[in-house]
């Protein structure tokens, strides 16, 4: 039976979470552009002709794409630093966070795009583009960077006029963008992955995303080899076999990650950010926590003040 004490917090437990997840920085596609549209891209030769940019660390609720054809910077994605240098493709998830910094003079493109707008042109279009989501930045030289600059230019000129049927278009060029970035990974093998057959490494990322999406909620094994209809031991399978890692490791870095991810990017108390992130017992994050990173979440976030 709830007591009195135990009822009114829990009566109290949507509120906290209100007030946590205000606090997150979160921008959303329809608030920057059209709400009615799915797609914005940006020049960056327009937007740093005399200044330099600089964005606050922040999430985005859909995919962000930065095509960096000269200039110099820093872009930090979920608490990795990554110099900014000519020729180089940055790609980030729905709910990553990052900061970043781009020098005047710096030119390129920034796509902006929801998961509904992602060009289905093929039965292998989707394992294409999860592939790619897993890689945050990807070095080109300028050659190889030509035929992604000659779609990311169609898609520009597209964008500015309201042509007929524009987001088609937009879209083919984009799954082309797509079909050079897949094969930049398997040039660099950022993933050890070559041993994997096409059924593994989907069921992978298909896992990777539900991860990524509930592990607020939902931090078992079990759960997610029913949500993807397998069993645990296959599941454990799939993902030893290609990142040489259990499925209970993955879902324990996803949790540390989240819980970085709020310390720095929120003001929130220890407990609520415990409670965001489903831990019953605060205590028992907190000691989760330095377990892990050997240090408590308090002094984490001070360290990085």
């Amino acid at each position: 039976m709830t007591n009195k004490r135990t009822g009114a917090f829990i009566q109290l437990l949507p509120s906290i979470l209100m007030i946590a997840k205000k606090s997150i920085p979160i921008r959303q596609l329809t608030k920057v552009c059209d709400p009615s549209s799915e797609f914005r891209m940006l020049s960056l030769s327009e937007l740093l002709k005399k200044e330099e940019l600089k964005q606050q660390i922040h999430r985005h609720d859909f995919y962000f794409m930065l095509i960096v054809i000269k200039g110099t910077g820093k872009h930090t994605i979920d608490f990795t630093i990554f110099k900014i240098e000519p020729s180089m493709v940055f790609f980030m998830r729905p709910g990553q966070i990052h900061e970043l910094d781009l020098d005047a003079g710096t030119t390129g493109f920034i796509l902006e795009f929801s998961g509904d707008f992602v060009p289905k042109v093929s039965e292998n279009s989707r394992y294409m583009f999860n592939s790619i989501s897993q890689h945050n930045a990807l070095t080109f030289n300028i050659k190889s960077l030509q035929p992604v600059l000659q779609s990311a230019e169609k898609i520009y000129s597209e964008s500015q006029i309201d042509f007929i049927e524009k987001n088609e278009v937009i879209r083919l060029h984009l799954h082309l963008i797509f079909i050079e970035l897949y094969r930049q990974v398997a040039i660099q093998q950022l993933v050890q992955e070559q041993d994997s057959d096409a059924f593994t490494k989907e069921k992978l990322y298909t896992f990777l995303e539900l991860l990524e999406k509930n592990i607020h909620r939902k931090k078992r094994v079990s759960e997610y080899a029913e949500m993807m209809n397998l069993t645990p031991y296959q599941l454990n399978n799939i993902t030893k076999s290609v990142l040489n890692k259990s499925v209970s490791i993955l879902i324990k870095d996803q949790v540390l990650l989240e819980a970085k991810r709020l310390l720095l990017t929120t003001s929130n108390q220890v407990n609520q950010i415990a409670i965001e992130l489903g831990f019953e017992d605060v205590s028992y994050f907190i000691r989760f926590f330095k377990k892990h990173l050997g240090s408590s979440p308090a002094v984490f976030r001070q360290n990085f003040k």
